[in-house]
């Protein structure tokens, strides 16, 4: 088996590098990145090209109810070539590839080779039938049945039947039911097709399979790409994708991405190795075409469709916690793979210090004017589109949500006083150097720590500031100081409607008749992206 493959160097068609391969390699890439046009330079122009078989996209699954048998020979060069004389062949088997197998077109053209394939399975199974009859074999190894074991594991509620000259299937176990190939669905007759491919290579040492997921339910064609691995030991795999899934999925394979394509030269590079950052999650971010904002929550999150709405032409996953925000950023950008402003992170405030949120703010990471995100859904102008739309006046039911908004604040004032303080003090100790390794540096980083440490201080200025946002009815410093979730509930309260009603008039609104005003409201309090 080869062990490297030959690929232009990035940016440079003209000189080569070689990528070593332990048995598969992805080439993944956004649409329009030059990936099938790599795969036609791998069978036409590099220097392994003699040893390359190539599977397109767009192929004819259209499997022949019944097949002929030929010599060996020209079966394999119809399959191979597209052509059946090896005389001719032999004096330049690249044009004939070109012309007759690729029409012309190795790019474009739709691959309608699935009859050559049937033609070569039955000839090499009338072949090992003769030899085992005459004694030169021990049992009959006949390829089509590899095929069938392999099928069968891939699809267990189904069997194949062999015939002469025909292929079958049914349920498995059933006693009737037979349909022929053209009645198979499309999943079954490429199933069948790949696995055909893949164990009929002879002196071809390298597949390329260009979206090698077709037509495949995401359940089975990881375990089909791993049975036919395991069925041809002397090949290397190149699978050609777009989807990131795929990409992800695949086990023990290199991933390089490619970028783009001029019409001369690709940009790409090898995918790092990066046991902090989700495999799936880089292939998304690189595969985006637009700016990546990474936000806390979960896809079912009310709150992902607000900054959906707003972030138009980014885009929007949520990662959960703000810590995995911060993580994922940080990896990315440090991992060199993006220019570092082509991502970044927006979380809530959750009692941060200006000075931390400062500091995030270099790494890319944005923090909300408000505690939490969910105090983006009861900002003045948002809840005055709900009542609008709800016929209440707003002023009323204003004054009404404002009151209860700060009697709970003013509740609770000496917990979310404490708890301020405790994330101020909790900020200090995470600046403690716990690489000394003598304890006169550790006593100095211990002392630093805690002479900047001043309790009494941190709560007296919180305390005063918290004190002030009632005094002066400031409710949108509330807002921004205030984490308690149930503050939504209290607009409910207000408004005699359900949370999740509420939530999702807001959403239907945004991406309705007040999306304008909803998206003007959000910027006076998101973190504009550059």
């Amino acid at each position: 088996m080869i062990e490297t493959l030959s690929l232009p160097v990035s940016g440079n068609h003209k000189e080569l590098t070689e990528i070593k391969i332990q048995k598969s390699i992805i080439l993944a890439g956004a649409n329009g990145s030059g990936k099938t046009r790599l795969g036609t330079w791998l069978e036409f122009d590099g220097p392994q090209s003699e040893l390359v078989r190539r599977i397109s996209a767009q192929k004819s699954l259209s499997m022949p109810d019944s097949s002929q048998t030929t010599s060996m020979e020209e079966a394999e060069c119809l399959l191979r070539y597209g052509y059946h004389c090896i005389q001719d062949v032999r004096y330049d088997p690249s044009y004939y590839k070109n012309r007759q197998r690729w029409n012309g077109k190795p790019s474009t053209s739709l691959l309608d080779d699935y009859e050559h394939l049937m033609t070569l399975l039955f000839t090499e199974m009338f072949q090992k039938t003769i030899e085992h009859s005459q004694g030169k074999t021990e049992k009959n190894e006949s390829k089509i049945y590899k095929i069938k074991d392999i099928w069968e594991a891939v699809l267990p509620h189904r069997e194949l039947v062999i015939e002469a000259g025909k292929v079958k299937t049914k349920l498995r176990n059933a006693q009737d039911g037979l349909y022929s190939a053209s009645e198979m669905s499309d999943g079954e007759r490429v199933v069948f097709y790949l696995i055909g491919q893949s164990l009929t290579l002879k002196d071809e040492k390298i597949l390329v399979v260009d979206e090698p997921e077709l037509h495949l339910h995401k359940s089975i064609h990881s375990k089909l790409w791993e049975l036919i691995e395991v069925a041809v030991p002397h090949c290397i795999f190149v699978y050609i994708t777009h989807d990131l899934e795929f990409a992800a999925r695949k086990k023990n394979a290199d991933i390089l991405w490619i970028r783009s394509f001029d019409g001369q030269n690709w940009l790409w590079e090898p995918l790092p190795e990066n046991d902090e950052l989700p495999e799936d999650l880089l292939l998304e971010v690189l595969g985006s075409r637009e700016p990546v904002v990474l936000v806390e929550g979960t896809n079912s999150s009310f709150d992902l469709k607000l900054y959906s709405l707003f972030y138009e032409s980014s885009l929007v996953i949520p990662k959960g916690s703000c810590a995995n925000v911060i993580q994922i950023v940080k990896g990315i950008n440090d991992s060199g793979l993006l220019k570092s402003e082509s991502v970044v992170g927006i979380i809530d405030r959750d009692r941060r210090s200006e000075t931390e949120i400062n500091n995030l703010s270099k790494n890319n990471i944005y923090v909300l004017d408000v505690a939490e995100v969910e105090n983006l859904f009861i900002l003045p102008e948002i809840f005055e589109v709900v009542c609008e739309s709800l016929e209440f006046s707003f002023l009323d039911k204003f004054s009404e949500l404002t009151e209860k908004v700060f009697t709970s604040f003013e509740s609770e004032m000496e917990m979310q006083v404490c708890k301020k303080v405790s994330s101020e003090i909790m900020h200090k100790l995470r600046g403690f150097n716990d690489k000394s390794n003598t304890y006169e540096n550790l006593e100095t980083s211990y002392q630093s720590v805690i002479a900047d440490v001043d309790l009494g201080r941190y709560y007296q200025e919180i305390e005063s500031e918290y004190k002030r946002v009632l005094s002066d009815r400031d409710y949108m410093g509330v807002l921004k100081y205030y984490n308690r979730k149930s503050l939504l509930t209290l607009a409910c309260e207000v408004l005699g409607i359900k949370r999740g009603e509420y939530s999702n008039l807001i959403i239907r609104l945004a991406y309705g008749s007040k999306e304008e005003i909803i998206k003007s409201a959000l910027s006076k309090y998101l973190p504009t992206l550059d």
